[in-house]
């Protein structure tokens, strides 16, 4: 199974489309200058009490498992996930676990071998995890 059916895995097998708008919405946060990319999203889990999940999502452990409660509490229960609810039409609660279940999988892949991309070499991991390339 590839990293794109293992993500699309998340979801009921015939809501493919919300599984690839979720991973739309995520590559957008990442990518986005303003949310500091993956070093950003490191440093908001750190500040908000959940640095240990993704410390194990960009090194080379297992991926620790996140809650939604965590997550809604690391994105505030703001814009995040409020963008995400709307956009697949479900509850915020819904919305958190979703991405609490695939978001310790595309760290992990955009940080292989434990080292946080920036610049260019993003860009072409979030390309892989939209599913523009292949690994």
């Amino acid at each position: 199974m590839g990293f794109m059916d293992k993500l699309k895995g998340f979801f009921k097998s015939d809501d493919t489309e919300n599984a690839t708008k979720l991973i739309m919405i995520v590559a957008k946060m990442i990518a986005d200058p303003k949310s500091g990319g993956v070093k950003g999203l490191v440093k908001l889990f750190q500040d908000n009490g959940s640095g240990e999940q993704i410390a194990s999502w960009v090194g080379t452990e297992a991926n620790l498992p996140i809650s939604a409660d965590q997550i809604k509490k690391v994105f505030g229960g703001g814009q995040l996930v409020q963008e995400i609810a709307s956009a697949l039409g479900v509850s915020e609660d819904e919305a958190a676990g979703k991405l609490a279940a695939m978001l310790p999988d595309v760290i992990d892949k955009l940080t292989m071998y434990g080292q946080i991309p920036e610049g260019e070499l993003l860009e072409q991991r979030l390309s892989i995890v939209k599913g523009d390339a292949a690994w």
